[in-house]
């Protein structure tokens, strides 16, 4: 594996959930992708095993019917599945494997809402997301992608598609999948629902952003901001001043430390 830490990178996720008011998640996907040399590093699929395994819950989900896809994918090694920790902590290697300094999602309110949720209340493990600001791809959709062309060929399209690119109050859409058949010529194409297919098309999006002048750090767009000091970080001063206490040669080292873990920490909040 190639060492990318001296590049900058980003992680693009999507989740699957048993349905919006029951957010267990049975599936995690993302896509890490280099900025600079537009180059993805790495994609994961993840089936959630605990959720896998309970039948009475996995068959209330929305996407229930999506289960021989995800048999089949792992048969075929291009999914995983593992426990909720497992998932995490693979998450937590890649931030620090690609250098990753920022998240991205579609409607990324709702993805951060899922693992807060499955982190804090379900599985009681570290959030992934604790020291990554989140971005939200639907905002600059809207911002950069909802213009004429988008509008005109939404129009052009509303007698024959009209359910994909028109709400029921027969407004605009503004879905991952419409602004993606628009900019991708595709109008038959149909969003798979599995967290790393979204990913991928998300991506695509995102990327069309960003060439139309986006910036990928644009605060405006930010659905989820890294607390100023985060609790890994006040561990790690707390580390710190334990270990001067103690005095001597040691602590000059703890010091160094600290500071040393609290820079790299607060380094992966900026992007230049």
């Amino acid at each position: 594996m190639t060492d990318d830490t001296t590049n900058r990178a980003i992680r693009v996720f999507d989740t699957e959930t048993i349905c919006l008011n029951k957010p267990f998640c049975y599936n995690v996907g993302y896509v890490i992708y280099d900025v600079a040399n537009d180059r993805k590093l790495a994609r994961r699929d993840f089936v959630v095993e605990q959720v896998w395994h309970n039948p009475r819950l996995f068959e209330t989900a929305y996407y229930a019917n999506k289960r021989p896809l995800y048999v089949k994918r792992r048969r075929g090694r291009a999914t995983q599945r593992l426990k909720w920790g497992a998932i995490r902590n693979r998450m937590l290697k890649d931030i620090e494997t690609y250098n990753v300094v920022a998240a991205y999602a579609f409607n990324s309110d709702f993805d951060v809402k899922v693992f807060d949720f499955n982190c804090n209340q379900w599985f009681h493990t570290r959030n992934p997301f604790d020291t990554l600001p989140v971005y939200d791809i639907r905002k600059y959709a809207c911002a950069y992608l909802a213009n004429d062309y988008y509008f005109e060929f939404c129009e052009q399209r509303r007698y024959t598609h009209k359910d994909k690119f028109f709400t029921a109050k027969n407004n605009y859409k503004t879905t991952a999948e419409s602004f993606y058949c628009a900019y991708c010529y595709d109008e038959s194409f149909n969003e798979e629902h599995t967290a790393a297919s979204d990913s991928d098309i998300e991506l695509e999006i995102l990327k069309l952003c960003l060439h139309k002048g986006a910036h990928e750090a644009d605060d405006r767009l930010m659905s989820k901001k890294v607390p100023l000091f985060h609790a890994s970080v006040q561990a790690t001063l707390w580390c710190g001043v334990a270990f001067c206490v103690r005095g001597g040669a040691e602590r000059g080292a703890a010091v160094h430390v600290g500071r040393s873990l609290t820079r790299r920490i607060f380094a992966r909040r900026i992007f230049r």
